[in-house]
């Protein structure tokens, strides 16, 4: 598991939520789900820099694999697939921080607090 970068996407969180302008949604994004926290996160130079990255809707009418993308050598990886190879995280772990309502395992963490607070459990391993 990578803390650093997990640690690095719960500071987003919480700038995202303290800034009163803050236009972070997750109905704006049409996913539905918590990964669209890391739709927007690959929009920034940080995570570009590190091989992930969001692809704009015009990348998805060409492109089936997805916009969510994470490049790791010569190796591609997209939407949760990324997510786990970026973050060095299990399926499960996954779907819980940034999983679609879809999953009856875990209810979609639709707010940023949630998202902060599920963060809090992985990384300080109180997830199992």
């Amino acid at each position: 598991m990578d803390l650093v970068r997990l640690e690095l996407v719960k500071k987003l969180a919480i700038l995202w939520r303290a800034e009163p302008t803050n236009n972070f949604s997750i109905d704006a994004w049409n996913c539905g789900t918590t990964l669209c926290i890391m739709g927007k996160a690959g929009t920034l130079k940080t995570f570009n820099d590190m091989g992930f990255r969001t692809h704009g809707p015009e990348w998805a009418k060409f492109h089936t694999q997805g916009q969510v993308e994470y490049v790791r050598g010569n190796d591609r990886f997209f939407n949760f697939d990324a997510v786990e190879k970026f973050f060095d995280i299990d399926e499960r772990t996954a779907v819980y921080l940034f999983g679609a309502s879809v999953n009856a395992e875990f209810p979609p963490a639709d707010t940023l607090n949630e998202i902060i607070s599920r963060l809090d459990e992985v990384m300080e391993g109180r997830f199992v």
